[in-house]
Parts: structure tokens; C-alpha cells; sequence
């Protein structure tokens, strides 16, 4: 088979039938929101509220409670904004807190001292000859020294590789 067989073949009479009697708008036959009339959660709201504030009163009378004992005041909450006294507490409760909080970064940095003088002691104990301590490090240095010196080499050697086939490529596709 050839590429002519498998194109798409449209059928234009059928296409020029719909374009002529397609609508300009499209008729929706569902509602625009999925509301159920037959229930209605307001009404059922109100009867239970009803109920329930009845019941509340009934259970008030017969607990004896109709009289308030007490400054109906303090019964009221309150949203009002805080008092001078309020602030003045919160405002110092706040300085406390942030003076603890640089008195304990104030602990930290003593312990970070601490841990170093520890060290430092713990090091003169470790090293009981000075040119023992020294030529571990000269060692250590040297190795240090040696592994990056062989790292730069294979790095070296890996370029020199990576534009040797480089070069390759190039040459290979201007021969061809």
C-alpha cells in the first residue's frame, strides 16, 4: 500500500448538510445547578432549631435556673479590645521571652567555646611529641596533595580523549 491509500477522505456533502442546519445557540435541556426543590435544608434547620430551644428552656425551668446568680457581665463574653494593664503584661511577657532567647544563643556560642577549649586539650593530650603531630600532618598534606594532583591528570587525559573523537567525527563526516 502507499501513502495515497491511508490519507483521511472527507465526506463534504455531509459536512455542508451540518454546517447549514446547525443552530447558532445550543439548547441545554439540564438545570443550570444541581438544586433538589423537594428538600429544603433551611426549613429542616428552623424545626430543629425550634425544638432544640424548647427543649433548652424546658431543661433551664426545671434545673430551677430562671434567676441569673452573679454579674450578668461577666457572663457576657467579651470582644473587646485588651485593657492598658493586658498590654502592659503581654508587651513584658514578650521582652522576657526574647531576653531568654539571646541569653540561650548567648549559651550556645559559650558551648561552641567550651567544645573548642575541650578540644584543644584533648589534642596536647593526644600529641606527646610536637614533630610526631607535625609529620602527621606533612603526610597527610603530601596525600592530599598527590590525590588531587591524579585527579587533575585523569581530567587532563579525558579532555585530550573527549577532542581526539571530536576531531575523529569531524574528519569521518567530511569524508562522507
Amino acid at each position: 500500500m502507499s501513502d495515497k491509500d491511508h490519507h483521511v477522505k472527507w465526506d463534504e456533502t455531509n459536512l455542508e448538510y451540518n454546517e447549514q442546519n446547525k443552530c447558532a445557540t445550543m439548547k441545554i435541556d439540564e438545570p443550570p445547578t444541581p438544586f433538589n426543590f423537594e428538600y429544603c435544608e433551611d426549613e429542616v434547620d428552623e424545626e430543629h432549631a425550634a425544638k432544640a430551644s424548647l427543649s433548652f428552656a424546658d431543661q433551664w425551668k426545671r434545673e430551677g435556673m430562671d434567676e441569673i446568680i452573679g454579674d450578668p457581665e461577666k457572663l457576657k463574653p467579651s470582644f473587646e479590645e485588651p485593657t492598658e494593664e493586658e498590654l502592659a503584661e503581654k508587651k513584658k511577657k514578650f521582652e522576657e521571652t526574647r531576653k531568654e532567647h539571646y541569653r540561650m544563643k548567648e549559651a550556645l556560642s559559650n558551648h561552641v567555646q567550651f567544645n573548642e577549649d575541650k578540644d584543644e586539650e584533648h589534642e596536647v593530650e593526644e600529641s606527646h611529641d610536637d614533630e610526631d603531630a607535625e609529620t602527621k600532618h606533612e603526610l597527610f598534606v603530601k596525600k592530599r596533595k598527590a590525590f588531587y594532583a591524579e585527579q587533575d591528570r585523569e581530567a587532563a587525559e579525558r579532555a585530550k580523549a573527549m577532542e581526539a573523537e571530536a576531531m575523529d567525527s569531524e574528519d569521518s563526516e567530511g569524508n562522507d
